[in-house]
């Protein structure tokens, strides 16, 4: 006997039978009689986030990625209490006698930059300004995208039309140079600086909403709510977006890592954050003329830019493996 169909609905899967009745004396749903009709049987599906975590915890790189982003996310909400000084906090003796910055020692673990501030307590407050602005930005890019990419799937005619030529002409532009444009217009702050990566970064998330609303507005369910009369408002968010959240989820992790990077080089460009607030970008832009002279400037700002990127790269790879249904069941 093949497999009989099963229905999801809501939290349970449904397999419909000839018999009307529940054999609630076989919850695993093997009949005990062989050829008789089959029962009703109703089985809890076991929830999202359950699934989604049993899968992600099976790759080591995801578990080590998850290690170092619950790290970076520790050690800047409690950045008063794990620095060792106050990043601003100039000292007297945090340089030789000829102006040169320490290099890593037993007080100064970092070492010292140009002003004989203490490296190591710059660069976990930088975490804390870069994790904000990559959160902050990215929340603001998937907001933007996810709006314009669903109005023009799901409505077509002339609102696609529109929405996605401006999303074309915000591609043609450079990045970069965009974001360069903006933040020098608006005078960088923290918040600034993030609406700036946010304001760049929205396109390639509105042409994938586009293409999966697109797909998902022309299915029978979708067809089926319209005829009923259903809201629209309603469609979209209890029809629509638990569509597109596995997709949301994915580019919100591999997102962060994006933007950490995109406020790094604003940074070292000298127009992202403005001193004094500690910035890893900022460290690297401060310090590039003793690259050879003190090389630990640069390295260590480097190696925190590197690690979070990576952690969260491996974050978004296992989870968009996990909500891939193409790979279930691999490895």
């Amino acid at each position: 006997m093949g497999e009989e169909p099963r229905v999801a609905w809501g939290n349970f899967v449904v397999i419909p039978v000839e018999a009307e009745r529940v054999v609630k004396s076989h919850p695993t749903g093997v009949h005990p009689a062989s050829g008789a009709p089959g029962p009703v049987v109703v089985r809890r599906r076991p929830p999202h986030a359950t699934t989604l975590w049993s899968r992600v915890k099976r790759s080591p790189a995801a578990l080590l990625g998850m290690l170092v982003v619950a790290t970076l996310v520790a050690v800047a909400v409690f950045a008063p209490w794990v620095a060792p000084y106050n990043p601003s906090e100039q000292f007297f003796d945090g340089l030789t006698l000829e102006g040169r910055p320490l290099g890593p020692n037993a007080r100064f673990w970092l070492g010292t930059d140009l002003l004989g501030r203490d490296l190591l307590s710059r660069l976990i407050y930088g975490a804390r300004v870069s994790l904000l602005i990559g959160v902050a930005a990215n929340t603001a890019a998937l907001s933007i995208g996810t709006l314009f990419g669903t109005m023009a799937g799901y409505f077509k005619g002339w609102t696609s039309i529109v929405f996605m030529r401006l999303t074309d002409m915000m591609m043609a532009f450079p990045a970069l140079i965009l974001a360069i444009a903006l933040a020098a217009i608006l005078r960088p702050s923290l918040w600034i600086v993030a609406l700036v990566i946010g304001m760049v970064n929205w396109v390639w998330i509105a042409r994938i909403v586009y293409a999966q609303v697109l797909s998902i507005s022309g299915r029978e369910f979708i067809d089926a709510a319209r005829v009923l009369g259903v809201p629209t408002p309603r469609i979209f968010w209890r029809h629509l977006f638990p569509h597109l959240l596995p997709t949301l989820l994915v580019w919100g992790t591999l997102g962060i890592s994006t933007t950490v990077m995109f406020e790094a080089s604003l940074s070292f460009l000298g127009v992202g954050v403005r001193p004094p607030t500690p910035s890893w970008g900022g460290a690297i832009n401060e310090s590039q003329s003793y690259f050879l002279a003190a090389p630990w400037l640069v390295a260590f700002p480097g190696i925190a830019i590197l690690l979070t990127s990576l952690a969260f790269n491996l974050v978004g790879d296992a989870m968009r493996d996990a909500l891939d249904p193409t790979l279930r069941g691999r490895g």
